[in-house]
């Protein structure tokens, strides 16, 4: 165009960094043909430097978000064997008293 005022994706993030080093919470930027932005290339390269200020005129953070941390897994602990139920005793039964007739059979 001849104005200097169009820039590829890397110009666009150098001048966005640089304006976030003076005004974080500056608004973001536009591109203006989105046909030209091919398989969103410009705006997936610039965007990730935008979103790092985004939400900052509502209370947001204006400073680049930390990286997280992974998480650790969990160390597993052992499981303990199941402890046994003891066997019962059995329980004597009284013996019954010997009759004292013979049983009478035909």
């Amino acid at each position: 165009s001849g104005t200097g005022s169009n820039s590829n994706a890397q110009q666009a993030v150098s001048v966005m960094n640089d304006l976030n080093k003076e005004y974080p919470c500056n608004g973001g930027a536009f591109f203006w043909v989105a046909l030209h932005d091919t398989n969103g290339a410009w705006s997936r390269t610039v965007g990730n430097t935008v979103s790092q200020t985004r939400g900052c005129s509502s209370g947001g953070n204006p400073n680049p978000p930390s990286t997280p941390m992974p998480t650790p897994m969990p160390t597993p602990m052992p499981t303990p064997l199941p402890t046994p139920m003891p066997t019962p005793m059995p329980t004597p039964m009284p013996t019954p008293q010997p009759a004292n007739e013979p049983d009478a059979t035909p």
